[in-house]
């Protein structure tokens, strides 16, 4: 790609998580700040564009109680600068001791693509992409200070974080079986209470089939042959639309917790799109994950599986499509749309009206 850079966009920050109040403290919410940053594209695989995001940059801040908000300067992460450049927080979750976070993400340059689901495999392929890895960070931080910072091995394919509060522990599924990474010892673990089933062999008795990809056990719940994090088998179940479900304490997409989410007021819009009273929720391909779309509600209106907008801006997988024309833009299919500009495909990857 040749182009130059043209500024950055700060976005407003947006309300990750937060510490619930006690005897001693105010409740202390954390945030993070998204500041993109702008290039022109003189020449690309895709043509030329205008003003187009290429690098974000992220800063996280705390507020307790109705202070001001402050920045936590030990997270700072740049393109390109420090050691840990690139990093952003997936998740983020509340200590179970009340003081603190636990997050995690992918350490800078690793990938977390997954090809199941996409392209029919081979018994040999499918052996293969389970042992595929990726490095993650996991970070144990304060209001204050970053008390912890460690890199895991996970798989590539379906990791299953989570973090479990009775034991104040994060699970992850490393290359050799589930771990534990341990708060209080600083230090990673195999889980010995994890199980391993393998959907359509023989099943032991408190396994119970949902659906045709859905099933569960006494304490899980699975979609194909993966858990779902954190998921209630005594209270789920699946939406309407599917790969949409819920249990009483939040939503998923299928096996993806949706962040933020309400389940006594979730509504799936179609297979892609969902919203409860207070957001409206993504699924995006490229992070296979679900994401809290940064949206106007009150003007928000879904116009496809992949393109939605509001008063302000257009969005592809519940992010911005920088530089399209709110006016003329609309959907040419399911996965396509186009403005005065050019098209654009589901994905958001925009290709330029060819010159006359």
């Amino acid at each position: 790609m040749v182009g130059y850079p043209t500024g950055s966009k700060i976005n407003e920050p947006e309300m990750l998580s937060s510490i619930p109040a006690s005897h001693e403290r105010a409740e202390v919410r954390l945030y993070r700040q998204e500041i993109d940053h702008n290039y022109k594209l003189l020449a690309s695989p895709d043509g030329g564009r205008e003003n187009i995001s290429l690098k974000t940059s992220y800063r996280y801040y705390v507020k307790s109680g109705d202070g001001e908000m402050r920045e936590l300067t030990f997270l700072r992460s740049d393109p390109g600068v420090g050691p840990h450049p690139d990093e952003y927080f997936k998740n983020v979750h509340p200590l179970s001791t009340g003081d603190g976070w636990i997050a995690y993400g992918l350490c800078s340059g690793e990938s977390d693509y997954d090809s199941s689901g996409w392209y029919p495999e081979t018994p040999e392929k499918s052996v293969a992409a389970e042992k595929e890895t990726s490095r993650y960070f996991i970070i144990v931080f304060s209001p204050t200070q970053l008390k912890a910072r460690v890199e895991v091995i996970a798989t590539q394919r379906k990791p299953g974080i989570e973090y479990r509060e009775a034991i104040n522990a994060l699970r992850y599924r490393g290359p050799a079986g589930w771990m534990l990474y341990r708060v209080a010892e600083n230090l990673s673990v195999k889980d010995p209470n994890a199980p391993e089933p393998t959907p359509g062999s023989a099943l032991p008795p408190s396994y119970k089939r949902i659906n045709g990809e859905y099933w569960s056990d006494a304490s899980h719940v699975y979609w194909i042959k993966y858990e779902i994090p954190g998921a209630d088998p005594h209270t789920f179940s699946l939406l309407a639309i599917e790969p949409w479900s819920r249990d009483a304490k939040q939503c998923y997409w299928t096996d993806h917790p949706v962040p933020l989410s309400d389940p006594k007021t979730f509504v799936a819009i179609n297979t892609t799109w969902a919203r409860d009273a207070n957001h409206y929720y993504a699924f995006n391909e490229s992070e296979r994950c679900v994401l809290v779309v940064p949206c106007d509600y009150r003007t928000m209106k879904i116009l496809s599986a992949s393109f939605a907008k509001d008063k302000e801006r257009v969005f592809c997988g519940g992010k911005e499509v920088a530089g399209a024309d709110l006016a003329t833009f609309k959907p040419s299919g399911e996965q396509d749309a186009r403005d005065k500009f050019g098209t654009y495909g589901g994905s958001g990857i925009f290709t330029p009206k060819a010159e006359k």
